[in-house]
């Protein structure tokens, strides 16, 4: 909670100073990316690049926000549930930023409900929100829409550089070797020599470096953690939403973009 609360208040300095050279003990806390000659400035905080930025949040906030909401005063655990945002944001991790919003709204409907009726509660809540959400959709439907549009695009480089990635690591691995894969991730010129083939996608890179054979353990190996977490779980419904986020943000991104962040994910999983 302190880590996610320390990362909120650099990033609205962040905000509130645009183009300011930050730095922390030594280390630069912004920097630049470059894609098809386009430059995004981008908060990196403490990490190695930006997009462990988001996930870093995500990944700590179910267990965190546990520990937040037994506080009797409910307006600080409402506080620290929208503290994810401004980091996130300012990453410019657009994956991110729309599963930020989602595990925003998650973690209000856990507060809200408390822990003395959390099943039937968290029910009643996620439908009414669901209702709600899907009325303002239709409503605001071209808005909305316009919003989303600018959102995707606003790294058109990055949208295609990934894209392009995605197609040359499924070609290489089913050309090499479909059932145990390409092993370890080979870096292609087309890309750079920072960016290996089989990565920014979890499950892609699982597949591009096991093939189908090791893809499939993969998958097992995955529904047992899962499976173990929801089955101790006190409020089902929370975790089973927490998780589903989690999981769709490395389907754009590497869980095991950085050593300490599959540490940390398995770290957290064992607790859950």
């Amino acid at each position: 909670a302190i880590n996610i609360l320390i990362l909120s208040l650099l990033s609205v300095v962040y905000f509130l100073h645009p183009g300011l050279q930050m730095s922390l003990l030594g280390r630069p806390l912004v920097g630049t990316d470059w894609l098809e000659g386009e430059e995004t400035s981008r908060f990196f905080a403490f990490f190695e690049y930006p997009n462990l930025v988001p996930a870093f949040c995500l990944i700590l906030f179910p267990l965190s926000l546990r520990v937040i909401s037994r506080i009797k005063t409910r307006f600080w655990a409402y506080a620290y549930c929208f503290s994810i945002l401004p980091p996130i944001a300012a990453s410019a991790s657009r994956m991110g930023v729309i599963l930020g919003i989602a595990m925003v709204a998650v973690g209000v409907m856990y507060i809200h409900s408390g822990a003395s009726r959390p099943l039937l509660s968290t029910r009643v809540l996620i439908l009414l929100g669901v209702f709600l959400a899907a009325s303002v959709a239709f409503i605001y439907r071209d808005t909305l829409w316009n919003l989303l549009e600018k959102l995707f695009f606003s790294r058109s480089g990055s949208n295609s550089a990934r894209f392009g990635l995605y197609e040359a690591s499924l070609s290489q691995m089913l050309n090499r070797n479909v059932l145990l894969g390409c092993g370890i991730k080979d870096l292609s010129p087309e890309f750079g020599d920072k960016i290996p083939l089989g990565s920014h996608s979890t499950y892609l890179g699982a597949l591009y470096k096991t093939g189908i054979i090791g893809f499939v353990c993969f998958v097992v190996a995955l529904f047992l953690i899962i499976k173990r977490i929801l089955i101790n779980s006190s409020d089902i419904l929370y975790s089973a939403s927490c998780i589903a986020i989690i999981l769709l943000f490395f389907t754009l991104e590497d869980v095991d973009g950085a050593n300490w962040l599959l540490a940390l994910l398995l770290s957290v999983a064992g607790i859950l």
